[in-house]
């Protein structure tokens, strides 16, 4: 039964295979590689690869903000190769400019303020905690001071040394706020103007995706990619 079923199978290869014997493997190579082919007006929907009949065909290749290739090759018997290297439109051409120029001015708007508020709010942060324990120390020498019964000045000096520590920290940390306070503000308002002038990239679709197109199939004027053709290939 195995046997009987392969032999069905390579009859059902061999006359496909012959019928592709007439047939020309196009391949097509673009860099950067295509996302869309259309070959004689139809699409090709896999691979970069087809099986054309021998004469004229044209050839159209498009990838996203890239000048679409149009052109018309011959066929012969020989297998053809396509290669070619697209160009940027001018309007992604237009809009790399304005995205190069949005970010030269980005930097000082968002880029900087972003930096110097993270920058600050650490800092604020560790003067803070740094202020509690300088606290602690300095109640717990008081409270030490306050049942000294000798040396009462150092134990004093010791917990006013503390106390100004604490003070100084306290005002660090005061400062540090605010101005972690004026960055957050600069940085909100960087924000703002980069979301109303970002440029809009390019919405490029592929045009040759319409509701009336066709595509390549395996039929008399189209084969099956190139791994499928070494399949039947193999098998002859």
């Amino acid at each position: 039964m195995r046997y009987f079923l392969s032999l069905i199978a390579v009859l059902a290869i061999v006359p496909f295979s012959i019928a592709q014997g007439k047939k020309t493997v196009l391949a097509i190579y673009t860099v950067p590689p295509s996302e869309g082919v259309m070959v004689d007006d139809k699409i090709l929907p896999s691979g970069n690869q087809a099986f054309l009949e021998p004469g004229l065909h044209r050839i159209r290749t498009w990838a996203p903000n890239y000048i679409i290739l149009d052109t018309t090759i011959l066929v012969e018997e020989s297998p053809v190769e396509l290669i070619y290297y697209y160009e940027r439109t001018e309007e992604f051409i237009e809009y790399s400019k304005r995205a190069k120029a949005h970010a030269k001015k980005r930097r000082p708007r968002v880029d900087l303020p972003m930096t110097t508020t993270t920058l600050l709010a650490g800092g604020t942060i560790f003067y803070y905690l740094r202020s509690r324990n300088l606290y602690d120390e300095a109640i717990d020498l008081h409270s030490e001071y306050l049942i000294q019964n000798s040396d009462l000045d150092f134990h004093y000096n010791e917990f006013d040394d503390k106390r100004k520590d604490y003070r100084n920290s306290m005002t660090i940390f005061y400062s540090s706020a605010a101005l972690t306070a004026v960055s957050a503000y600069l940085l909100y308002r960087g924000i703002r103007w980069h979301k109303a002038n970002v440029p809009k990239k390019p919405n490029d679709k592929n045009p040759f995706i319409t509701l009336n197109t066709a595509y390549l199939s395996t039929n008399n004027t189209f084969g099956p990619t190139v791994i499928q053709a070494s399949l039947i290939f193999n098998l002859n």
